[in-house]
């Protein structure tokens, strides 16, 4: 279960593509204890979150350790996400919310859920029409939430279609730059491209 980040967070991310929308400091508690269970599996630095940090036996630390000044700094969770390639909760959620829509859409199951998302007809590039939602809390839904970020998306998972010499873009003409892309590909693009864009910016700091 350990080397399949996916599996190892199941727990974690359960129907998260329902609750995974609503605002960040809604889910701060969710990511502190995400990030305490990969620093604890993963982490390369022994702190007060291990069991092994009180240990008094001389045999698991040394006198001298025993007794040196406490370091109750924790260690930094970014650089193990990156190294391992884990996702972190607000990247899980864009990653599941994306895989959701493409299968919706993809094999038109299940059909309620399939009626609540159309493709715009003025856009070669799959985009989908957003849901009038005038409130915030209605913009937390899945069909809104999960539909903008399919917008935001979509056009760095799929490959782009080719244009004819007459300027008219065919949609599929491109491998899997339309909705018969098998499910394993459009997988390993959304995830490469959210832990690229989470390994931007600083290294240690979320």
């Amino acid at each position: 279960v350990l080397s399949d980040p996916m599996k190892s967070q199941s727990g974690l991310t359960g129907t998260i593509e329902v609750w995974g929308g609503v605002p960040d400091y809604r889910l701060s508690k969710n990511f502190a204890l995400q990030k305490r269970c990969v620093r604890l599996l993963f982490g390369k630095e022994l702190t007060f979150d291990h069991a092994e940090y009180y240990l008094t036996c001389a045999r698991a630390r040394t006198f001298t350790e025993h007794n040196a000044p406490k370091n109750y700094i924790l260690e930094h969770t970014k650089p193990i996400f990156n190294n391992n390639g884990f996702l972190s909760l607000k990247n899980l959620y864009k990653y599941f919310c994306f895989l959701e829509i493409f299968k919706i859409l993809k094999f038109n199951s299940p059909i309620a859920v399939n009626e609540l998302f159309a493709l715009s007809k003025h856009s070669s590039n799959m985009l989908l029409l957003l849901p009038k939602a005038s409130l915030k809390i209605s913009k937390q839904s899945f069909v809104f939430s999960a539909s903008k970020l399919w917008n935001e998306l979509v056009s760095q998972v799929f490959e782009k279609p080719i244009t004819h010499t007459s300027g008219i873009v065919i949609p599929g003409s491109a491998k899997n730059s339309d909705l018969s892309a098998s499910t394993t590909v459009i997988k390993a693009r959304i995830k490469a491209i959210l832990l690229k864009s989470q390994s931007d910016g600083n290294a240690i700091m979320w």
